[in-house]
């Protein structure tokens, strides 16, 4: 019984661990009793969750980077806390891998830490991220014309007036 007592424990050890990620990205739900206070008290995490798709290379953890695409889209849709605007012009450059997803958390996480209606400031930032995104990726996703427009503009100092007389 003594030499089982071992096997147990690091079976139990080992259970437990593998399901800290699940846990982690654990998948938003919305539902209709959720209230202003519940949003706000999800500010952190939603904000977690972006960080994460930022920081982590486009082919590693490809689930738990799914998991976390999802959780910051459905938390988006049903937030009253974020005001979140697509211009139509701005769409050609959120079409490499998940730049739609960055593009959406950062604006969120620019509005949830800048509170300011400022839409256009909202739209930079999200710009910026995916410029990152690329750049960090590039090897891993390929090319994209597109893109190498955005960077080169943000190297010789022209991205902020492009942005702003597209989504002015």
């Amino acid at each position: 019984m003594k030499q089982l007592l071992p096997v147990l424990f690091l079976f139990l050890s080992t259970l437990a661990i593998a399901q800290a990620p699940v846990a982690q990205f654990a998948s938003y739900e919305p539902t209709p009793e959720r209230t202003t206070t519940t949003f706000t008290q999800q500010h952190f995490e939603v904000i977690r969750q972006i960080n994460y798709l930022q920081d982590m290379p486009a082919d590693k953890e490809v689930e738990k980077r799914k998991q976390a695409v999802l959780y910051v889209t459905n938390w988006m849709k049903s937030s009253p806390d974020v005001n979140l605007v697509l211009e139509d012009k701005i769409m050609p450059y959120l079409q490499y891998g998940e730049s739609l997803a960055i593009f959406m958390g950062v604006y969120a996480q620019f509005e949830l830490t800048h509170p300011t209606t400022d839409y256009v400031a909202a739209n930079i930032a999200g710009v910026h991220s995916v410029i990152s995104y690329y750049l960090d990726n590039k090897e891993t996703l390929g090319f994209d014309a597109v893109l190498e427009k955005l960077v080169n503009m943000r190297d010789s100092g022209r991205l902020r007036g492009f942005l702003k007389r597209r989504i002015s």
